[in-house]
């Protein structure tokens, strides 16, 4: 009787399966259609996908490759201002540093090689004297810039001073050289920050001493040596503590106790 039973439990289990695998063709052959479809649309996203991220890839390399010949023209460029045996063929040497720059910047706009072009090429104008030019693609780049080229964008609001400075214009320089003027920068390092700024600060104390101002000037540089002094003293104090975990670490290595001052 109870074998009966459980062949009876064991035939009922084998219907439920069929019966299940009977609705789920049942539902297979009714969407078919729709499945087919669904499956399609996968098929063609991921493809999409695939060929989205390698056309990425092929403009990144042609952006790469565009930058890295611009900036051997502007290097050689750069290089010939500062050479009296080249210096007749600098001016030609710009143009064509500048051709193709812009041309990354303009091609490859709101990247990180587009920044880079655009920061080189405010440079030529400004070796060129074109100083309003220079100081609008210096703007440009502090406005549009990406984050990962938060340095450039420091150094190309210095740079707006430099202009200034040179036209003869030392008040705008001032204030283009106080720390206030300058892009914030969240995802570069505080040291790095600080000392652009500092570079920039001395640039803002011979700008008041062009300017005829000596008690502004005198003023500056005391701040700035009163800031190297406690960058310097901040230093110090930092690596007299770690010499002391050393020393520390040393003694308890060869078993020494410890003096209750060093602690």
């Amino acid at each position: 009787m109870a074998r009966n039973q459980r062949l009876t439990k064991e035939e009922i289990q084998e219907d439920k399966f069929i019966e299940g695998l009977l609705k789920i063709y049942a539902f297979l052959k009714r969407n078919l259609q729709t499945i087919i479809v669904a499956a399609v649309v996968l098929l063609v996203a991921v493809a999409a996908y695939a060929a989205y991220y390698q056309s990425q890839e092929n403009r990144r390399a042609e952006a790469t490759l565009a930058l890295r010949q611009a900036t051997e023209a502007y290097k050689t460029a750069e290089e010939s201002l500062f050479d009296a045996e080249k210096l007749a063929e600098s001016e030609a040497l710009l143009k064509t540093a500048q051709t193709q720059l812009k041309a990354v910047f303009e091609k490859y706009a709101n990247t990180t090689f587009a920044d880079k072009a655009r920061y080189q090429y405010a440079n030529t104008l400004y070796y060129q004297g074109n100083y309003p030019e220079a100081r609008t693609q210096f703007q440009q780049l502090i406005a549009q810039h990406q984050p990962e080229n938060h340095m450039d964008s420091l150094y190309a609001q210095k740079a707006i001073g430099n202009t200034y400075e040179q036209e003869g214009d030392y008040q705008n320089a001032i204030a283009a050289y106080q720390a206030k003027a300058f892009p914030l920068t969240p995802q570069l390092a505080p040291e790095i920050r600080k000392f652009v700024l500092m570079e920039a600060k001395f640039n803002q104390a011979l700008a008041y001493e062009k300017s005829a101002d000596s008690e502004a000037a005198r003023n500056t540089y005391k701040e700035i040596v009163d800031e190297f002094r406690s960058i310097l003293e901040t230093g110090l104090t930092k690596k007299s503590l770690e010499l002391v975990e050393e020393a520390k670490a040393v003694i308890t290595a060869i078993g020494e106790p410890l003096d209750a001052e060093v602690s």
